[in-house]
């Protein structure tokens, strides 16, 4: 099997949509005789992460905004693989053509079944949520309308839908196709190489540690109403509680409430094991945009106690009230805690969990399964 992956992101940066492309990619790359990415690009610079037998190609843009904007309006398209894709189908057959995000595949998916491929996309969320939550108000009404378009014809059109968890699946299914003829099926997250896990030194002291890419909408949009009303909470029922808030790029807004209340803010860290070393307990209050988030992951793969929010409970099912305990309000945020702070946790067996769900090979595993039913 031949396949071509095409990305909507950047693949040089961090953060939970590029780090779910590089782990279709690199489980692709595993599951297939030759693997081609097609990826937008500014620097046109490879990405080191990528499995080494992947072809990469990157895109660039030298659309005006202008441009950019028509492209938009006039054809409902969100990427910039116009020319790029209809020339590479040109010249090489693919079995297989994915693409990583609806928004990407716009116009593409019918391109693609004339060339005899079968079509994947992989959904990273609900993009209505999460391009409400996310884009910027100015923005908002040019691409919502793209967005919907491109969901609904990847969704209906093509051959297999892979989900991260099962709430975007309902959610797909609800919106595009009631009558559920489209397959779509839960491919689940997992890490983009194989890691070696290691058992951390205890803590003693109560930390909280919240990762993620604070520079987003939805991060903003979280994390300000729980330093407003949930750490007075937190300090309440643990004296001596330190909360450390660690990601990439944090606003201005952000950085002044937390530090203001006591919260330590480590801007955009080079080794994000570093922080997450010094903490006792993982903290996430997201509670906007769909899709499983990723930065869960950064304290379950270091043995730590999740407290989170529903909404990023979602996708994580087999840890919770293990070592994952989610809330939606004020009085079960206090009960969570509780639960939490009385848990005497068994880090090996948590790891081994971690381990059977989102390991790299666990994840390969689950896509060959389902390619083989494809």
């Amino acid at each position: 099997m031949k396949s071509l992956v095409v990305a909507y992101s950047e693949l040089n940066g961090k953060g939970g949509g590029i780090f779910a492309t590089l782990a279709y990619v690199n489980a692709m790359a595993e599951l297939s005789e030759g693997t081609v990415v097609l990826f937008p690009s500014r620097d046109g610079k490879p990405d080191a992460r990528i499995h080494p037998s992947v072809r990469q190609i990157p895109v660039p843009d030298p659309s005006s905004r202008l441009q950019k904007v028509n492209r938009i309006l006039s054809r409902g398209v969100l990427h910039r693989f116009e020319n790029s894709f209809p020339d590479l189908l040109e010249h090489e057959h693919f079995d297989v053509v994915s693409f990583h995000n609806s928004k990407g595949s716009r116009g593409l998916v019918d391109l693609a079944h004339s060339h005899g491929a079968r079509v994947i996309t992989v959904h990273n969320n609900y993009e209505r949520d999460y391009t409400v939550d996310n884009e910027r108000p100015l923005r908002l009404p040019l691409v919502l309308p793209a967005t919907l378009k491109a969901e609904r014809e990847s969704v209906l059109k093509s051959d297999l839908n892979l989900v991260l968890c099962g709430n975007d699946r309902e959610l797909l299914y609800r919106h595009y196709d009631p009558e559920r003829r489209s397959r779509m099926e839960v491919l689940g997250v997992f890490e983009y190489s194989e890691r070696s896990f290691r058992v951390r030194k205890d803590v003693e002291d109560p930390v909280f540690v919240m990762t993620g890419n604070l520079s987003t909408r939805q991060a903003e949009e979280s994390f300000l109403p729980w330093i407003r009303d949930y750490f007075p909470l937190l300090r309440e029922a643990v004296p001596g509680a330190k909360v450390i808030i660690a990601g990439k790029k944090p606003g201005t807004r952000l950085k002044a409430l937390a530090e203001g209340t006591g919260i330590e803010v480590v801007d955009s860290p080079e080794d994000m094991d570093a922080v997450l070393d010094r903490g006792r307990y993982y903290l996430c209050p997201t509670c906007k945009g769909g899709g499983v988030k990723l930065r869960v992951m950064d304290g379950l793969r270091s043995g730590m106690p999740v407290l989170c929010h529903e909404v990023s409970a979602r996708g994580y099912e087999p840890f919770r009230d293990k070592t994952l305990f989610p809330y939606h309000d004020k009085s079960s945020f206090r009960a969570s805690l509780e639960r939490m702070l009385l848990l005497r946790p068994d880090v090996e067996a948590s790891l081994r969990l971690y381990q059977d769900q989102f390991s790299f090979s666990a994840g390969t595993a689950r896509l060959d399964g389902i390619l083989r039913t494809l």
